[in-house]
């Protein structure tokens, strides 16, 4: 799955209680086609100017910021579902370029209230049928985190946010989440 060029349609991500594998059925690790790489071939055109020539062969194409975004939140939502808590099941983490409430966070920031990375990051809320939605913000986190720190960063955000809307505390939904 391909990050969105549109800041209007955000990824959705689900999460499900964590199955076990099946006997002997176990997927290759590494992804994509097979070729020595879990990214997919890019056509490499760079500010509209036209394709470059193709990677040479056993060189993997380089993994973008919105590609480790994508796969922090693929973590965080599945370590998310194996908690075994009942109000997570079914929860959807969507990604997003940009807060939907920017315009307000500006006017928070000109009075002199500077908002939390928590509201900064991510909004949360539900769905008319009351599946918990967590919204994440991909330009603030990716201007704030740096790379190494993302997917801890992204699933100690979701988490929170969780916790919040359902009325517990993090470390009740996952009691190793302090030592991060």
């Amino acid at each position: 799955m391909a990050m969105s060029d549109s800041p209007f349609t955000p990824l959705e991500f689900s999460a499900q209680p964590r199955e076990e594998p099946a006997a002997g059925g176990e997927e290759s690790a590494a992804g994509g086609d097979g070729a020595g790489g879990g990214v997919p071939w890019r056509s490499r055109d760079r500010h509209g100017r036209g394709l470059r020539h193709p990677l040479p062969l056993g060189r993997r194409a380089r993994r973008t910021r919105q590609d480790r975004l994508e796969t922090a939140v693929e973590k965080a939502v599945e370590k998310i579902g194996g908690l075994g808590e009942p109000a997570l099941i079914g929860m959807v983490v969507r990604v997003q370029r940009i807060p939907d409430h920017a315009d307000g966070l500006l006017r928070e920031l000109r009075a002199g209230m500077p908002p939390g990375p928590e509201r900064l990051w991510a909004s949360v809320g539900r769905r008319g049928d009351g599946t918990l939605v967590v919204t994440l913000h991909e330009r603030p986190i990716l201007s704030a985190v740096e790379s190494d720190e993302l997917d801890t960063a992204v699933y100690a955000t979701v988490l929170a946010r969780c916790a919040e809307e359902i009325g517990r505390d993090p470390e009740q939904l996952d009691p190793g989440w302090g030592s991060l």
